[in-house]
């Protein structure tokens, strides 16, 4: 079998790679003759699939920082069609990471920009400029779906069930183009670093110097993502209400403009870690309050470490699985997060509360997710 992925940046480290590497690592990998990876950068591909040395291929897309986003997707969309046409035979099956390729026949559905809109501009307040741009952003990315979806031999593994419900209803799919593949979590990767806790925090604070105003023996929390849209707003706001909270802040704001942080938390701001089970291992609230998550890997990542987690249910796909479970809070929307409390949790707690965990994680494997996105291509 020969294999094109499709997809802007191939990282590991990147939420909707790290989905589609997984995924295509538990391929039955005797099966596939050749992958081609169709991406602006990437990490080294023989050390994102190791069981594919000499079988899998980086070709470059040109101009990887071309902006402003909308003139990047649309470059694309052109050079990957004509890529397709001139170097892409007719046996080779072309996986797209959701629009990055119109030319792509399978889909692996990690967000959804028709379903999202709604709420991007009944809750976004924008300038005159930057409303017209998002809305002819919104719109060639609302086409570029409508155009791909509707093909009538397309195949879409979609992240969850309100997402594939939403994508069926609206696109007018049958059961036999879209299944439900949840993402699933690496336990191996993301498990419980067995230091002490004052010695973590220092090995973190070498490399991470925002981490100066943290104090190791209280309570921390951690939050992971863009800032507005995965609910970093309701996060400090229910922290306000505490006494002396931190927080661990590691990602980017996702809109134009400074983000102001309130004087009365301390907080430090990490743009970007390869070394998130560090951070995990080190807090003990995971507070993620997201409006918008057709999965989620942070949330079943922290679940997997032990953490105590705050997460949405409504429009979240990764709460579909979580039910029940030990010290995670299900709040219905992000307006809905109250903190009454804030607690360290010792060593022993949290690897107990991962072990009481682990049964329902591991019905989510990354190889379950494998094999039935697997299925779909050859079905």
């Amino acid at each position: 079998m020969k294999l094109a992925l499709f997809v802007h940046d191939c990282f590991y480290e990147i939420g909707h790679s790290h989905a589609m590497i997984e995924i295509i690592r538990n391929f039955p990998q005797d099966k596939i003759e050749k992958l081609d990876i169709i991406s602006f950068t990437s990490e080294d591909p023989e050390k994102l699939f190791p069981e594919l040395k000499g079988k899998v291929f980086f070709r470059r897309v040109p101009f990887p920082n071309l902006y402003p986003v909308l003139i990047k997707i649309i470059f694309y969309h052109i050079w990957t069609f004509f890529y397709s046409l001139l170097f892409l035979d007719n046996k080779t099956k072309k996986i797209g990471i959701g629009i990055a390729s119109l030319s792509a026949q399978y889909i692996n559905i990690q967000f959804v920009h028709n379903q999202w809109n709604q709420y991007f501009f009944s809750h976004k307040k924008l300038s005159s400029f930057a409303y017209i741009y998002k809305k002819v952003l919104f719109f060639y990315m609302n086409l570029s779906e409508k155009i791909l979806f509707s093909k009538k031999e397309i195949k879409l593994g979609v992240l969850s069930k309100f997402v594939t419900e939403y994508c069926q209803k609206t696109f007018s799919l049958s059961d036999k183009q879209v299944r439900t593949v949840y993402s699933g979590v690496n336990l191996e990767k993301y498990k419980i670093i067995q230091s002490p806790r004052e010695e973590l925090f220092n090995e973190l604070k070498e490399n991470y110097k925002e981490l100066e105003n943290i104090d190791p023996t209280k309570p921390i929390f951690l939050f992971v993502g863009a800032y507005e849209r995965k609910g970093l707003p309701a996060v400090l706001s229910a922290l306000q209400k505490l006494e002396d909270p931190q927080l661990i802040v590691v990602g980017s704001p996702d809109s134009v403009g400074k983000f102001t942080f309130p004087d009365n938390i301390k907080i430090a701001a990490i743009s970007y870690t390869r070394e998130l089970p560090k951070f995990y291992s080190l807090a003990d609230t995971f507070v993620f309050p997201t409006s918008y998550e057709p999965f989620g890997l942070v949330i079943t990542e922290a679940v997997a470490m032990g953490l105590e987690v705050y997460v949405t249910e409504k429009n979240v796909g990764a709460t579909e699985l979580l039910h029940g479970l030990e010290d995670v809070h299900i709040i219905h929307t992000p307006n809905d997060l109250e903190i009454k409390h804030q607690k360290i949790l010792t060593l022993d707690e949290k690897n107990k509360i991962r072990e009481n965990r682990l049964e329902k994680l591991k019905s989510y494997s990354w190889e379950k997710a494998g094999k039935e996105f697997y299925d779909l291509l050859v079905q």
